[in-house]
């Protein structure tokens, strides 16, 4: 874990309820290779049992969504699978995308293609 968060690419972020830890979201800076595009690949998001259906994971992703605009990503992406109808409903009420009804990835896209950066 310390080196995970030593990386300064790695972001990890932690919910607490009354002191207790009750969800967290973990992922990762890219760019990509062509084109240099700042981009963040939410890798894992979770919530305990017990503070599910409380907007804890909404939280931590609006939260995410805030601090790459802030930090000028142009998009953050997450893979699911498409059966996982929480993390599906989540992703897609917090503003994700997709491009086919099948994809297992949800884009959220931070700028618009082809706006200038500034």
């Amino acid at each position: 874990m310390r080196r995970y968060l030593a990386d300064p690419r790695n972001l990890f972020l932690l919910a607490t309820v009354e002191e207790t830890a009750a969800g967290f979201l973990r992922g990762t800076a890219l760019q990509q290779l062509r084109t240099g595009r700042p981009q963040f690949f939410l890798y894992e998001i979770g919530v305990a049992s017990q503070f599910r259906r409380r907007g804890i994971g909404r939280a931590l992703l609006l939260e995410l969504l805030r601090y790459c605009r802030a930090h000028g990503y142009d998009e953050v992406f997450v893979l699911t699978d498409p059966s996982n109808r929480a993390a599906v409903r989540l992703y897609r009420s917090t503003g994700a995308v997709t491009e086919t009804p099948a994809d297992r990835m949800f884009v959220y896209r931070l700028k618009r293609r082809g706006a200038a950066s500034g």
